[in-house]
This record gives C-alpha cells, structure tokens and sequence, in this order.
C-alpha cells in the first residue's frame, strides 16, 4: 500500500489510506503502474502551502482516472471520498486536487506545513501520507516561482515505483512495457531539472572573484603611481619571503638573544632588533632574515605566541620592501654614469643625448647636419665633430665653434668696474648704519653733519 516517488530533487515514499478511500487508492496506484504520472511537473508550488502535480498538460486543468482511461471520457471522474478523521492539519498529507465537488482525477497535491488547513477539509480528499522522504519537501517548499506559482526550473516525477498493490488489476488493464518518452516543456520557457548550474558557471566569475580582480588591478594602480613618486623600485616587488617580522619585544631583548633562539630552524643571514638613533633603546620588534623560505615559514608556525623575556611575541611575515629599496639604492649609487655626449643645437632645435657606441667613428670636417626631419642649410660651414655610426646612415653634429680670446684692455675695465662696485657697495652699507643710528635715538639724518661744522 505504498509508492516510491522518484522526482529532481529526490525521493518521496507515499502511504495510502486503503481502507478509508478505496476508489481514490486504487485510482492512484494503478496509474503509478502504468506510468502515467511519469514526467509530470511540479506546476503550482506554494510556499507553506502546498505543491500540486499529477496533470501530463503541467495546466492542472487535464488529466484523468484510471476509470476514464479503461472505461472511456465519460468516466474521467470519480466521487470523494472524504472522512471527518482525515485532515488537512501537518506536513506530507496527500489530497487530491478536484475541480469541483465528486470531479477527482489524477491531479493532488502535497501539504508544505504544519499548519492546520481547516478549509480544504469538506473539499478535497485526503488519501495518503508522506512517510519518508521529508528533505525533498524542504526543497519543494524553498524553490523560486514566479507570479503564477510555477517554478523557474522544472521540478517533475521521474519515475513511479509501486512497492505494494493489494488491489486487483480491472478489467482492460495493459501495464505497458517501457516507460514513455520524456517529454520537453517548451511551452514556459523554463531550465529543465537536470540543468547543471556548476558546468553552466565553472567558467563564469562570481562575485567573490570579480571583487579580488578588482581589488588586485586597485592595488596594482597604486603600485605604479608609488613607482612613478620613486616611492617604489618596482610596481611589480613584493615583500621577500624569507623575513620574519617579530614584535611586541622586551626592551631588554638583544640581537644575539633572538639569533639564538630562532636559529633552531635553520640558518639566519641577519637578525637585528629594531633601536631608536638617538637613544638607543628597543622600538620592540625586530626583523630575522633566514637563508631558505622552507625554514621561515617553520619558525613562523612555532615561535608565534611564545613568550621570550616574559613577554608573549607576536610573529608573522615581513610585508615590507624597505630592505629590498635600500639595497636597490645602495647599488645604483655604486654605478658609475655612463659618458654621453651631448649634441648642441642651435635655439631651434632641443638637446638630444647619444650613448658612447663602439660602431661610431670620429671625423673632423666641415659638414651640413643630415638628419630626416631637418632640411634646412642652418649648419653650413660649421667647424664640428662628425659622429658616423656604421649600422645607420644618420650623421649628428656637435658644434665646435672656437671661443674668442677678450682682450687686456677689456679685462682691465672689468677688474675697475669691479673695484667700483665694491666700494660703492661699502658706503652703503656704512650709510645703512648711521641711519639705522639716528632712527634708535630719534635723530635727524643730518645729525653727523651739524655736529662736524660745530666742531670747526
């Protein structure tokens, strides 16, 4: 007296009330047998309600009885076979879906809560329950529908298995050899049940990883705007690997101390607390450089929490590149700047700088400038330095006009000029003082020079 339903989202385990509903019983599992609810769909699923199927049209206007279909249209219907201890009033009831008083078919439903549906009670009949199978109905009962209370993927009946009839079969009963073919739902454009959401997205990007591409390009931005202020050797540097950043140090902690302590998981290239310069004292954390990452990443998983000093440390790797900016900087200080020679041009024309090549050739000669985008004769008889490459037929020149010797007389003059205006410049200031004078005792300017006729 019970049917396995096998359905999208799993398996439901129906049992039937025999004896208090016969006909209804027997309609049900004589239709299982001959697979007719086989690929029928979910069609109206109601949250904490109820989900209704059993129509082959997925309209819940169609379907038929067993009756209808052995004896002929005009016995489609069948009465109800309502009992007042039957009830609408917990979750997995099965009833079926009339269309009106005594015109039941194939069509039911399944109740989706607990509550007590007293209204559906003197209208439709209850005749079975779910017994296994009450996950499935969790499913039903979450699953997105529209405005019409049809599901956005289809959710159908599968297949049908009868695991116990006591009835017998009537007479013109064919139970069919195969199961019939499946059938699309083109009607409501809908995703079919076997739809597989994790192959339609495996290459599709989630919000998670569009959020972390956003944030690595943000990243990278600022990395180039550091490298443009020189803030940064390279946009592309990352912290080293091998460096492990301690803190939360005691200030009477020393190098050697934590050299010695941190050594036991390989060897350390340097190991320095971090001190004030002008005092000298303990900042309270320090840097340890190890020779391999393998043994970092050790003395990070062990030493993180211990307490050295009666201190609890905190360890973690190094995020910073300063180390890596100095040694950069430090290097590039050592190199020597490769000679250039510079081109001088008249105003025309801009400074252009050539690298010192061992294809040029160095030639003294009067000769015009030849170069693509020049085609003036501004340069004619200029005494130059001719520099041929012998892999491009560009000649660049650099102007050698001589400098003219100045003559004595012309220095001479300079020289006296220049006395003049040191001596001008000493009486000013001399005059600069003595009025700075008369200002602080509020004398007048002429102050000196009365005092000078009164003494004649």
């Amino acid at each position: 007296m019970s049917v396995l339903i096998e359905t999208s989202l799993g398996n439901i385990v129906i049992d039937l009330y025999i004896k208090e509903c016969p006909n209804t019983s027997l309609n049900f599992l004589k239709l299982c047998k001959i697979k007719y609810y086989n690929d029928c769909l979910f069609y109206d699923v109601q949250k904490d309600f109820l989900a209704q199927t059993g129509d082959p049209d997925n309209t819940g206007r169609g379907g038929n009885s067993i009756y209808g279909i052995i004896n002929g249209e005009k016995h489609r219907y069948f009465d109800d076979e309502i009992r007042p201890h039957l009830r609408h009033n917990k979750i997995g009831v099965i009833s079926t879906a009339n269309i009106g008083p005594n015109m039941n078919s194939s069509t039911f439903f399944i109740q989706l809560t607990d509550n007590n549906l007293s209204y559906l009670n003197e209208k439709h009949t209850v005749f079975g329950r779910v017994e296994e199978g009450f996950d499935v109905i969790e499913k039903l009962n979450k699953v997105y529908v529209d405005k019409d209370n049809r599901p956005y993927q289809n959710i159908r009946i599968k297949h049908t298995v009868v695991l116990d009839d006591p009835f017998d079969d009537p007479v013109g009963f064919i139970v069919p050899t195969k199961s019939p073919e499946r059938r699309k739902d083109f009607e409501y454009n809908r995703l079919d049940d076997d739809f597989d959401f994790n192959k339609y997205y495996k290459d599709k990007e989630t919000e998670e990883k569009v959020k972390e591409k956003l944030q690595e390009h943000e990243a990278k931005n600022r990395a180039i705007v550091l490298e443009m202020l020189d803030d940064l050797p390279d946009a592309d540097i990352a912290p080293p690997d091998t460096v492990l950043f301690i803190c939360k140090l005691n200030p009477i902690t020393q190098d050697d101390d934590l050299e010695v302590i941190f050594s036991q998981f390989g060897p350390i290239k340097s190991c320095h607390v971090v001190r004030d310069r002008k005092t000298g004292d303990s900042l309270h954390y320090a840097f340890i450089e190890y020779e391999k990452s393998g043994d970092c990443e050790k003395a990070f998983f062990k030493m993180n929490g211990v307490v050295i000093d009666e201190r609890r440390i905190k360890v973690d790797f190094s995020q910073s590149v300063a180390r890596l900016w100095y040694n950069m900087k430090k290097s590039e200080g050592k190199k020597k700047p490769e000679p250039t020679n510079e081109i001088i041009l008249p105003n025309e024309y801009k400074k252009l700088e050539l690298r010192q090549n061992k294809n040029f050739t160095y030639e003294k000669a009067n000769y015009n400038l030849l170069l693509e985008e020049d085609k003036t004769d501004l340069f004619k008889n200029y005494d130059s330095t001719v520099l041929q490459s012998n892999s491009r037929d560009v000649k660049i020149v650099r102007n050698r006009k001589p400098s003219r010797s100045r003559s004595k007389s012309k220095d001479r003059r300079q020289r006296s000029r220049s006395r003049e205006n040191k001596d001008r410049h000493k009486r000013s200031r001399k005059y600069s003082r003595s009025r700075s004078r008369d200002r602080k005792y509020n004398r007048s300017p002429h102050y000196d020079r009365d005092r000078r006729k009164e003494r004649r």
